[in-house]
């Protein structure tokens, strides 16, 4: 996700110093006049006024932001610097990491993205803000380079609670379409005359518009979002639950579904490949 982002920040009037922590970051052939690619993360923070993290969980973002022995980026970064982190993370860990950040003068929102990689190129992702209002406005015409729908939905860690249970509702609505396909399918119902009908009817939503045919039926199963990655959103909207005193069946049926899937599939998995799984179960029984 990192990757497109970047291309739409680099709009001819943004300068960007860019450094990819895993080292696989793919740039296209081209001109990159106003980019420059640095050899550490030292030097991002040093040149930076707003520090851009996508990165996949609370840990790889406390190591980029702190590191060890003060040699993460906010300890290169001046006073007034604004880190935004795009990531999905864990809302409760990201309130303590803000506290941290924040003691260092620096400032930190938490605003997450959605609508994967397809959407990131296009400029339309959804972006969740969490954090001060002014911090909101600063960063807001950057957000506006590579998101269509940008809201402020409140205080730090906002953002990310509101990701991870999207991510819940997205997770449990792929689960249930699944099922339903399968049954279909059993029944003789042609899969893709399913899908069109369901989409034309109450039962669509964005699994049976943007995966059934895209990845499923089509065996690609190659969405850009592991299952891995769909777990860990999982297991925060999870911890958020418990943290707020509520425990929901439907909620627990789903986790433990997807955690199940990913003990029975490869360590990296799409997570639309959750399917195979319910397959199996379907001629177990």
């Amino acid at each position: 996700m990192g990757t497109p982002i970047a291309l739409r920040l680099n709009n001819g009037q943004n300068f960007l110093y860019v450094y990819d922590a895993d080292g696989k970051g793919k740039f296209p052939e081209g001109d990159f006049k106003n980019i420059m690619f640095c050899k550490d993360l030292e030097e991002v923070a040093k040149n930076s006024d707003i520090l851009f993290t996508c990165l996949p969980d609370i840990k790889d973002l406390r190591s980029v932001l702190l590191g060890k022995n003060r040699n993460g980026a906010i300890f290169y970064m001046g006073t007034g610097s604004l880190c935004v982190d795009l990531g999905s993370s864990d809302p409760l860990g990201t309130v303590e990491l803000e506290k941290r950040v924040r003691m260092l003068g620096i400032d930190m929102l938490d605003a997450p993205i959605s609508g994967g990689v397809k959407s990131a190129k296009t400029g339309e992702l959804t972006i969740m803000v969490g954090g001060s209002e002014a911090c909101f406005e600063r960063v807001k015409p950057f957000l506006q380079l590579f998101g269509k729908k940008i809201a402020h939905v409140g205080k730090v860690g906002s953002g990310q609670a509101l990701k991870c249970l999207n991510n819940l509702c997205s997770a449990t609505g792929l689960l249930i379409v699944s099922e339903c396909l399968l049954v279909a399918q059993k029944f003789g119902i042609d899969p893709r005359v399913f899908v069109e009908v369901v989409n034309a009817s109450t039962g669509r939503n964005n699994s049976t518009e943007n995966k059934l045919k895209q990845f499923i039926l089509s065996g690609s199963f190659d969405s850009g979002f592991s299952l891995s990655l769909m777990n860990k959103d999982l297991n925060s909207a999870l911890k958020l639950e418990k943290k707020m005193g509520k425990s929901f069946p439907l909620s627990m049926a789903s986790i433990d579904s997807w955690e199940q899937a990913e003990k029975l599939l490869k360590q990296e998995a799409d997570h639309t490949e959750i399917i195979r799984c319910l397959e199996d179960r379907q001629m177990i029984t």
